[in-house]
């Protein structure tokens, strides 16, 4: 950092970064501390360490910011950042120029700011308890590391050592009932086959079951009901939809770029799709991922097969990005997303931390960071066509082409385009310069007007002349304008994705994770800490994705199935076997059932990483259909339900909320849509900034297939905790906030469909008040309302009548708002 008069203005920035008290990594939670890892950190190093660190000359004003210790105690200006309290911590006043100036050398970027601001009003945590030390410094006992539980290798349990259970149908229950041992739990009783049923469907595919759907489960009173249940729900289209959002959230998907060029990426739809076809098909797991990463390097017999294979890379392709940044820096923070997300969405390990330092905390030397960097430099990442990049970048089109024209094309069409484009501009300057001149003619107008001249102006006749001109070039232009568009080839398919770069070449490793500060150059490459058996070998003409792709998913490295199994454990159950998700690291937590997940692991592995019979088996074990009755003796010695003596009832996220409306009222479309929404594309061309009312005109189409916009989500999936597709997001959070009950109470959009569900119901001709309310509380809790319930409502709805003069639509549709608004309909018991 540059010294000047302001440095003592920067030092009072930083002198408090975190709050009193002596704490540990272990005492933060995981989320937080990968925050800091990945946000906070990374901007201390390059812009302060020069001046206030271990490795510096001439350490200024007393103040240490790479260590906890040294930005508590502060320097020479006392403390900065007051935890929790953004208003009144200096050094945001600070990074954005409201007084001091810092860093010296330039403000930092927006998004950059408001790393700060969150990190700040979430308490400012920092787990670092020691001096940093230069890159590279720090000998690693990989062998030490490696004992850490969840590096070593997946060992199936040993069932013939736990107790008969006359309670237990299954291997799962077994081990679930193992750990009750000593603890005085007892299960609770069944889920009664009407909540065990919504419960399934929603679980599923996202959807309510049908009044006639519970009918026949119930009628059913065979041992084969819920498995028939179950198989009829894994095979349905619909099953997709639901698990396919899961992993999109993993995979930060959107249809538009977000930050400061918010680009449309008109493509990123075949990638939903891929994905929602992926689960119904069930893909194993390891060919999922390996897809994804080096597709476009798999064999491929059809060109059909090939399309596919180009699709499945745009996971790589399809994250955020700076594109005003310097083509290095583009580059090096694109390739840092890339192995962030590959990563964390299969390993769990938060690589990305050992991009400015090794790994605070996992066995993950900065040298191995930059030999993940060298395979993703030697990949060219295809994310949109070249009229949204820089001129640095030398693109005519940047994306694969896929479909039969595609090749052919592909190439005339964007050509056309670029040209059409500068047609548009020089149309549009053309009205502007018009319209400027048009200004200084009223201007002399006015003026002579005012001195009381009659006589001619020269200079008024010469800009009229010179305005007809210009009227009439600016007429010419957009007639040629509007020919072009209207004789434009048709633009053919294309998808974002990744493909090789024509020369390869390794990464150099990047000093403080600075990208103009080049050190040695690194051999491309994979971790240790997770390398059980030979790491591969990476050919010298190629870039090593699909090495790290097979590497990755290698049956001898523990984490991927450890991991994957444990996600699919918490959207069945609320809460993973381990509880953070997305970190398998030292600082995330320890499972609270090894045996148990080491035993859905290994079931994974051996069913060909088959997600559907994993789900499958989770199911019909007995834990999975427990009740979520209380009691009081069980909570009392285990108050989280750890140990899953009951199903803890769940909320259900947006998306299943916002179909069962739909699918209740009648309205919900189940046809999937083909193309990016039309309020993103104008005659075959993206809209730069197109109208957000379009955008987000509502749609009675599932959720899954809403545009995402980054930074401009529609308010109800806002409102409800929809994942934030800037980030990968292994849990959703689950806020009660006061706009969720106003939503409920005041949504014209949710009166809507409660008006068409009255009018759903009263169709059917149901003879009195107590069938049709029975059928709705079918259709919305899978069970017929009670004594209590019916005295009620048939209260409220004879005061309805009197109220509206017998409008039974208005009567009903009361009635049926107030089911929707609902805890027990937005719940799963």
């Amino acid at each position: 950092m540059l010294l000047d008069r302001r440095s003592a203005g920067l030092l009072a920035c930083l002198a408090a970064l975190l709050c009193a008290g002596v704490a540990t990594a272990a005492d933060f939670d995981p989320k937080s501390v990968e925050f800091f890892e990945a946000k906070i950190r990374p901007v201390l190093v390059k812009h302060c360490y020069t001046c206030h660190s271990a490795e510096s000359k001439e350490l200024r004003a007393g103040l240490f910011v790479d260590n906890r210790d040294g930005l508590r105690k502060g320097g020479d200006s006392g403390p900065a950042v007051v935890p929790g309290d953004a208003k009144k911590s200096l050094l945001l006043a600070a990074i954005r120029y409201q007084d001091l100036e810092m860093p010296p050398t330039g403000k930092l970027p927006d998004d950059v700011i408001g790393d700060f601001e969150r990190w700040i009003a979430a308490g400012a945590t920092d787990p670092r308890d020691e001096v940093t030390k230069p890159a590279g410094s720090k000998e690693i006992d990989f062998a030490k590391a490696r004992e850490h539980w969840s590096l070593r290798p997946v060992v199936r349990a040993d069932l013939s050592r736990l107790k008969s259970s006359a309670w237990a149908r299954t291997d799962i229950d077994r081990l679930v009932a193992d750990k009750w041992e000593g603890q005085q739990l007892t299960p609770v009783p069944d889920a009664p086959k009407s909540q065990l049923l919504r419960r399934a469907y929603f679980d599923l595919i996202g959807l309510p079951p049908t009044p006639q759907e519970l009918k026949n489960f119930l009628a059913d009173e065979s041992s084969q009901a819920f498995e028939r249940v179950v198989d009829e729900l894994l095979a349905s289209p619909r099953f997709g939809e639901r698990w396919g959002r899961h992993w999109l959230d993993l995979a930060r998907y959107a249809d538009s770029n977000g930050r400061a060029q918010n680009i449309f990426f008109q493509f990123a739809w075949h990638y939903r799709d891929y994905v929602i076809d992926a689960f119904n098909r069930d893909l194993p797991y390891d060919r999922f991922i390996i897809e994804q990463l080096a597709g476009d390097l798999l064999p491929a017999e059809t060109a059909v097969e090939r399309d596919r294979l180009r699709i499945a890379t745009a996971f790589l392709a399809i994250g955020p990005k700076t594109f005003e940044s310097a083509p290095e820096l583009f580059s090096m923070d694109l390739i840092d997303e890339q192995i962030d997300v590959t990563t964390r969405a299969v390993l769990g390990l938060t690589v990305s931390c050992a991009r400015c330092h090794d790994h605070k905390f996992d066995a993950i030397p900065t040298k191995e960071y930059y030999a993940l960097a060298g395979i993703f430099r030697s990949t060219d990442t295809l994310f949109g066509p070249s009229f949204f990049q820089r001129p640095a970048f030398d693109k005519r089109y940047h994306l694969h082409p896929i479909g039969a024209d595609a090749e052919k094309l592909g190439e005339a069409a964007f050509e056309y385009r670029a040209q059409l484009r500068g047609l548009m501009g020089k149309r549009d300057q053309a009205a502007v310069i018009a319209y400027r001149t048009q200004r200084q003619i009223d201007g002399i107008k006015v003026e002579w007007q005012r001195a009381g001249n009659d006589a001619p102006d020269p200079k008024l006749d010469e800009l009229l002349a010179l305005h007809k001109v210009q009227l009439a070039e600016r007429e010419r232009l957009k007639a040629e304008t509007k020919a072009m568009e209207e004789a434009a080839p048709p633009l053919p398919d294309f998808t974002q994705g990744v493909k090789e770069m024509t020369q390869v070449e390794d990464c150099t490793l990047r000093i403080r994770g600075e990208f103009d500060k080049p050190g040695e150059r690194i051999p491309r490459g994979v971790l240790t800490l997770c390398s059980l058996g030979e790491k591969p070998a990476i050919p010298v003409d190629q870039s090593g994705r699909l090495e790290l792709a097979r590497w990755l998913v290698a049956k001898e490295n523990p984490l991927p199935a450890r991991v994957a199994v444990n996600r699919i454990w918490r959207q069945l159950f609320g809460s993973g076997i381990v509880t953070s998700v997305d970190n398998f690291g030292v600082i995330g937590e320890r499972p609270s059932h090894p045996e148990l997940l080491d035993y859905l692991a290994a079931q994974f592995m051996e069913s060909n990483w088959s997600t559907k019979r994993l789900i499958r088996e989770i199911m019909l074990s007995r834990t999975y259909q427990l009740g979520t009755r209380f009691q009081e003796a069980n909570s009392s010695r285990d108050p989280n339900n750890v140990l899953l003596w009951r199903m803890t009832p769940r909320r259900l996220e947006v998306e299943p909320f916002r179909d069962a409306v739909l699918s209740i009222s009648g309205a919900l479309d189940l046809q999937p849509p083909r193309g990016p929404h039309i309020g993103l594309v104008r005659n075959g061309l993206l809209e730069e900034n197109p109208k957000l009312a379009e955008i987000h005109k509502e749609s009675n189409r599932r959720t899954i297939y809403l545009p995402i916009v980054r930074g401009q989500l529609q308010e109800m999936l806002q409102t409800f905790d929809f994942a934030d597709p800037n980030l990968l997001i292994a849990q959703r959070d689950e806020r009660t906030i006061p706009s969720q009950s106003l939503f409920m109470l005041n949504s014209p959009w949710l009166w809507a469909q409660a008006k068409l569900a009255a009018e759903r119901m009263l169709s059917l001709k149901m003879n009195d008040d107590q069938a049709k309310l029975n059928w709705l509380f079918q259709a919305f809790f899978c069970r017929a309302a009670t004594k209590d319930e019916h005295a009620t409502l048939l209260k409220f709805i004879a005061a309805q009548r009197e109220r509206v003069q017998g409008d039974e639509v208005v009567v009903w549709m009361h009635v049926v708002q107030a089911l929707y608004a609902s805890a027990e309909f937005r719940y799963l018991q």
